[in-house]
């Protein structure tokens, strides 16, 4: 299934309890229908959130 890879910087602050975790770089895979795949946070204070059918 071909798929598409998006990536973001996000230079706002979170504004809630995780605030502390810095401005962080997004990254977005797609399906070739358009929707989401697999979502992967990294933020500056090195810490890592995934998301996708492997990692709820």
């Amino acid at each position: 299934m071909p798929s598409r890879v998006y990536r973001r910087r996000w230079t706002e602050t979170r504004g809630d309890e995780f605030n502390g975790r810095g401005h962080s770089v997004w990254f977005f895979e797609a399906g070739d229908d358009g929707w989401l795949v697999r979502q992967v946070e990294v933020y500056d204070a090195s810490r890592i959130l995934r998301y996708g059918p492997d990692h709820p």
